[in-house]
């Protein structure tokens, strides 16, 4: 990915600074003013990344955490009751349901939030091909963590969901929330 980034238009200016690793480990250059995280955070160590970024923050910084709502069918809740059930069998997450990943930084005593925004929804229609390798992107649910056998049994039971309720295509509404504010030292 940041090879790719590289060859995009400016991602050549030297003013960027390119990093690779793990974000509770990557060498940093603070101060930030911002920070900003799209679609990732559930995918790393709140515990040891959020104090991280605090000392890393400039006193006025924040934290800015982009989070995509996706809800698929919304004239037929039962599909969404069945993917949740599916999610629930496979995941390889303990106790996986669904959260918000800003609610629950707030919750857990994180962050403290400054502010919010939310994009009216998009429709986005997605064969049901795509629609079901999607779910592999998702931390319970990626290739590298779920074993081979158990992947082809949730995209058969997934695709199973999709046909019986007549979807050969998903029709999703997609919106995107923009949340900011500023993670809490230790």
């Amino acid at each position: 990915m940041v090879a790719e980034a590289r060859r995009l238009p400016g991602g050549d200016h030297p003013a960027i600074r390119w990093l690779v690793g793990r974000a509770e480990e990557a060498p940093l250059q603070p101060p930030y003013a911002l920070i900003t995280a799209g679609e990732s955070l559930h995918w790393m160590d709140w515990d040891v990344l959020l104090p991280r970024l605090a000392t890393a923050l400039t006193p006025t910084g924040v934290l800015a955490l982009l989070d995509l709502e996706v809800e698929p069918a919304p004239g037929d809740p039962g599909l969404r009751a069945g993917e949740l059930a599916l999610i629930q069998r496979f995941s390889t997450l303990d106790g996986w349901r669904p959260f918000s990943p800003p609610d629950e930084l707030a919750r857990r005593g994180l962050v403290r939030p400054h502010g919010s925004t939310r994009t009216e929804p998009e429709v986005v229609h997605v064969p049901a091909a795509q629609y079901v390798e999607s779910f592999h992107a998702r931390a319970g649910l990626a290739w590298g963590r779920l074993p081979p056998d158990a992947a082809a049994a949730f995209d058969a039971a997934l695709h199973g969901l999709l046909r019986a309720r007549g979807h050969d295509a998903v029709e999703l509404h997609v919106r995107a929330s923009i949340w900011w504010g500023r993670p809490l030292p230790g």
